[in-house]
């Protein structure tokens, strides 16, 4: 069970990895194109991107502000592209997806925001919410929403634990 979950794992430590020298690198700038990245392609996952970025000691609201544009850009980009895809094709996807048509059916934008603040699987919810059309102007407000206040308490949280572990 160890080594399986160890390799499953170990694309994803490379990518970190892979991100975390593109932060060194360019600083700001290869955050936020790490955090677009991680959240159009939801690989890398970018709490952890936001984390090492504090303990790099990149200031926090600029963390927040790059984090939430950055992971909104990624999520607008995937709801967009999902604008194509038709509700039927999305209910072939399975479980998770039909969970999330559920929800967005049901409650609109504010699955959306529920989506991108709490730690459900949020991809789902921007999928099924691009297919069915929903309005470009309500998902962008409910997303920027959702993560602002997400990553807003992450930094805070981020940075408490900080104080905690420097001696």
């Amino acid at each position: 069970m160890y080594i399986n979950l160890t390799l499953e794992l170990l694309p994803m430590v490379d990518l970190v990895a892979m991100g975390a020298e593109l932060i060194k690198s360019y600083g700001l700038i290869g955050y936020f194109l790490v955090v677009l990245f991680g959240s159009t392609v939801p690989i890398i996952p970018v709490e952890v991107v936001l984390l090492l970025a504090l303990a790099i000691g990149f200031d926090p609201f600029i963390v927040w502000l790059l984090t939430t544009v950055g992971s909104t850009l990624g999520a607008f980009v995937i709801f967009y592209v999902s604008c194509g895809l038709s509700a039927a094709v999305v209910k072939k996807k399975g479980k998770t997806f039909k969970q999330a048509e559920a929800l967005v059916n049901k409650y609109g934008s504010i699955a959306v925001f529920i989506g991108a603040f709490t730690p459900l699987p949020f991809d789902p919810i921007v999928v099924v919410a691009g297919a069915l059309r929903m309005s470009r102007l309500m998902f962008l407000f409910a997303t920027v929403l959702g993560r602002g206040l997400r990553f807003a308490l992450l930094v805070w949280f981020g940075q408490a634990v900080m104080k905690l572990l420097v001696f």
